[in-house]
């Protein structure tokens, strides 16, 4: 079984708007990289915006803990009035959210990117 590397090359770009903000995220959304990524979703949860753009264009693997952590920041925007919206999913993670069933739980936006308002 292949090794992947311990950054899975992973980056993120957080743009905030006054009503809106967007992250972009590129790379391998796997085990090794949830600590960075929980990191960004406390960037969001220190400033939350009433809808949350996440661009998801340039991720190529979604394991199942990184789906967790984002069912689970969609529930903590939810509980406070805001909302999370998919946008410009890759192939990979459409067919990640298709075949787990969660796909319908999101807001899914099917433009190639989403600028904050």
């Amino acid at each position: 079984m292949p090794q992947l590397p311990a950054d899975s090359n992973f980056d993120h770009r957080i743009e905030w708007g006054e009503d809106a903000l967007t992250i972009c995220l590129r790379g391998q959304l796997v085990y090794e990289t949830l600590v960075p990524l929980q990191s960004c979703w406390e960037a969001v949860r220190g400033q939350p915006r009433p809808t949350v753009f996440l661009d998801l264009s340039g991720v190529t693997f979604l394991a199942s803990g990184a789906l967790g952590s984002l069912l689970a920041l969609r529930g903590w925007l939810a509980a406070r009035g805001h909302q999370l919206r998919l946008s410009a999913l890759s192939s990979q993670v459409r067919d990640v959210l298709r075949i787990t069933g969660v796909a319908p739980i999101f807001s899914i936006d099917d433009a190639a990117t989403v600028a904050p308002a």
